[in-house]
């Protein structure tokens, strides 16, 4: 048998064998855990809309054409949001390239199978926020493992990758040397502020039109934090990254590619560095770990498809879309095969650019955005193998995930170089009958759609070539189970022809590639929306491209494109502020650890620092503050303390001096834009018409060292917080959720207060009326 982890075994769902949830929306079992309540989907056998009958018309405020995971993450949070939507999917099975479906009591699943971090409390995933914000993040059941094969070439050869712990390091030690540990040990600590800057923009807030200003406000001074280190990275594909690093061990950049791959489909010469910093820090963390929805893909479209029906949105299945209707210059809704008409406001496709264009009317796209959206480069396709079979007398450590590379000098996206083997059902039984296990083995989009286009898929010469092209899946599974062709029971081979015909997918791609190309500059936007008005497009077509955080990016920018930024806030609020105490804060502050962070502020010299009234902006500017304007009810001796994601301003003294503080130089530029975020915070959040006026800095002072602060306590009154990153954990909400960016801190020392030294207190916005 294949070499188990040793002393690790899988994670098992707790009484996933037996537990039966429900797929509400379609009559039949499903291991997805809680039910939808009201069935909003619509079937559509013949596949024809309604099915067959005389054509009708219906109207929304959306209709999205395509469930996959972009198109149900735009739909569901657009229901969220009090839309209308209609979803028109031409399968009978929603899903995309995630669908799920049965056979001999097995599921199956056509798409992918490793996930991370979309039930964490604390998500940066698209896919987490998507499911928090729609309330359906903890209806989502998952399996919790770090753990999978690996079956390389020699040296490395076959071996237990772990997640979250020193195992990798110490392989490469044991197969090279002290320096090829060293290189990724190194690599580990400077990929820390590339994985800062991926985070610091999350996708909840971005939008694509002016108001991005305010929704993404309080996130840029992160982002500022992280240029010095990260900045020239941003813009720039991973290899860049690697050569920059002087990573020159052979494996490791091979494994490095391989990652791109996988997350990308496409090498490290065309992925975007910051996908890889988000796979850093989720990987190699010190808790890190993968999750498995128990029932498998099917589960977390299950999910979508409950946030979209529980706010009333509506589900076809078996409906497929032959044109969208333009009138006037604007797409206005889609026709469907038999002539059903659904006018809508807005139309979203989630379907690939190469398959939605020819929906659009000829000349209602501009021909220069249509020719250079159709030579987009396409990923090659897919080849499956999907079986099912007897498990009898297979150890119960066999592992969930197997990756398999057969050379590296062919490159990690030749042909038949690199597979993938998913045996879900050793975390989630019920996915396969009692005693039986079900597998997927999958060439990622290395499969060329050009030997199979045109073959007739009923003739001998199409089975031959199947099983020939599936040999090379049938041997990477043979290393997970050495004797599995003497236990197959269920058998199906899934080739581009099949992606073609069941996804609709133009010749059954993969997505989309190369925005990113190592040596090329430029920057590439998360962007949904096309030339003609009241078209978007979302799916793994556009950039980032392939994978399910990417996708669901895309459907939550959608969304959030089409309601109001004050909307847009209140999901921000929610998935994303709680995401600052699962962070390292001082990380967040873009501060060096230490056991504290002690901050002095002197409130004689700061009073002049901000000056703090009661005003408001006129068409011509602000006009002056004056200290008769201040409320005095808003802040009091004590002072309040705002943290906005890096930020932290104090406001001392009765008449409204205040001292922003950030570790280091500040820049003008980066002055501004502080002083706007403030502005925001304070007058868009807290309803406080509050005008700042920005002054020389120098008047305060930042001892970060306690004997700086012992030497000055003679000529300083001065307020102490030390802010411990232990004493983070208490997060208060109130006030429409700016209190999840306040910490519980420890009081050092308080000048003008009673408070004692060493008091633990939780901040509050001293002085506010409730």
């Amino acid at each position: 048998m294949a070499p188990a982890c040793i002393g690790a075994a899988p994670a098992r769902a707790a009484g996933a064998r037996g537990a039966r949830g429900a797929r509400a929306h379609r009559a039949r079992a499903h291991r997805a855990g809680a039910r939808v309540a009201d069935v909003k989907t619509v079937r559509s056998p013949s596949g024809e809309g309604n099915g067959g009958g005389d054509a009708s018309s219906s109207s929304a405020d959306v209709v999205v054409i395509g469930a996959g995971i972009g198109g149900l993450s735009a739909a569901s949070l657009l229901a969220k949001y009090g839309k209308k939507v209609i979803v028109c999917e031409s399968h009978t099975e929603p899903g995309g390239a995630a669908h799920a479906w049965h056979r001999d009591g097995y599921t199956f699943e056509s798409g992918p199978s490793l996930y991370s971090t979309m039930t964490d409390k604390y998500s940066m995933n698209p896919m987490g926020q998507v499911l928090d914000a729609i309330g359906e993040q903890e209806n989502l059941k998952v399996v919790r493992y770090n753990e999978w094969m690996c079956h390389f070439p020699e040296p490395m050869g076959t071996f237990c990758m772990q997640l979250g712990n020193d195992s990798f390091q110490n392989k490469l030690r044991e197969a090279f040397d002290e320096d090829a540990a060293q290189q990724f040990l190194e690599l580990r600590r400077k990929m820390q502020p590339l994985a800062r800057a991926a985070m610091a923009l999350p996708v909840p807030a971005v939008r694509t039109d002016g108001a991005v200003l305010f929704t993404m406000a309080r996130f840029l001074p992160n982002l500022l934090s992280t240029l010095p280190e990260a900045g020239k990275w941003l813009s720039r594909p991973y290899s860049e990254v690697m050569t920059d690093m002087q990573i020159n061990n052979k494996f490791l950049r091979d494994w490095l590619d391989l990652c791109c791959f996988m997350l990308s489909g496409a090498p490290a010469t065309m992925t975007p560095a910051t996908e890889i910093g988000f796979m850093f820090d989720d990987w190699y963390r010190e808790d890190a770990t993968l999750e498995f929805p128990v029932g498998g893909s099917g589960a977390l479209i299950d999910r979508l498809v409950a946030g979209l029906e529980k706010f009333g949105g509506e589900l076809r299945l078996g409906a497929h879309v032959e044109n969208v209707i333009v009138e006037n210059d604007k797409a206005v809704g889609i026709r469907m095969r038999n002539g059903d008409v659904i006018r809508a406001e807005t139309v979203i496709s989630n379907a690939s650019l190469w398959d939605t264009i020819p929906l659009v009317p000829e000349g209602a796209l501009p021909k220069e955005w249509v020719d250079e959206s159709l030579a987009t480069e396409q990923c090659e396709s897919f080849l499956h193998l999907h079986l099912g079979i007897d498990a009898t007398g297979l150890p119960d450590d066999l592992q969930m995930h197997h990756m398999v590379v057969r050379d590296w000098d062919a490159g990690v996206d030749a042909q038949q170089n690199v597979a993938l083997v998913s045996i879900p059902s050793v975390v989630s039984p019920d996915m396969a009958p009692p005693g039986k296990h079900v597998i997927h083995a999958y060439l990622p989009g290395t499969e060329p759609y050009d030997i199979w286009e045109g073959m007739d898929r009923r003739s001998d010469e199409y089975k031959a070539l199947k099983k020939e092209r599936a040999e090379v899946l049938f041997q990477a599974v043979e290393k997970a189970i050495p004797d599995v062709r003497s236990r197959i029971e269920v058998e199906m081979i899934g080739t581009p022809l099949t992606c073609a015909r069941f996804l609709r997918r133009n010749r059954g791609t993969y997505g989309g590639r190369g925005w990113i190309k190592d040596g090329q500059d430029g920057v590439v936007n998360l962007e949904v929306n096309t030339p003609l008005d009241g078209l978007l497009c979302v799916g793994d077509s556009r950039f980032p491209g392939p994978g399910v955080p990417a996708v669901a990016a895309g459907g939550m920018v959608a969304a959030h494109s089409l309601v109001g930024a004050l909307e847009q806030a209140k999901t921000i609020d929610r998935p994303i502020n709680k995401v600052i105490h699962h962070r390292n804060l001082l990380t967040e502050l873009g501060i060096q650890q230490r056991d504290e962070l002690i901050v002095a502020v002197d409130l004689r010299l700061c009073q002049g620092l901000w000056k703090i009234g009661q005003c408001f902006e006129d068409k011509l500017g602000r006009r002056p503050c004056d200290a008769a304007h201040y409320n005095p009810e808003y802040f009091n001796r004590d002072g309040a303390i705002v943290l906005a994601h890096g930020l932290v301003v104090e406001m001392v003294g009765a008449t409204g001096g205040g001292a922003l503080l950030i570790e280091g130089e500040v820049s003008r530029a980066q002055q501004q834009v502080v002083q706007g975020i403030v502005v925001v915070v304070l007058q868009k959040v807290l309803n406080l018409p509050l005008n700042l006026e920005c002054v020389p800095r120098e008047c305060c002072r930042i001892y970060d060292e306690a004997a700086d602060y012992r030497e000055s306590r003679q000529q300083l009154a001065p307020v102490i917080v030390a802010v411990d990153e232990r004493e983070c954990g208490t997060v208060r909400d109130s006030r429409g959720g700016l209190l999840n960016f306040l910490c519980a801190v420890r009081v050092v020392e308080r000048g003008h207060t009673s408070a004692a030294a060493g008091t633990e207190i939780s901040i509050e916005i001293a002085g506010l009326p409730p």
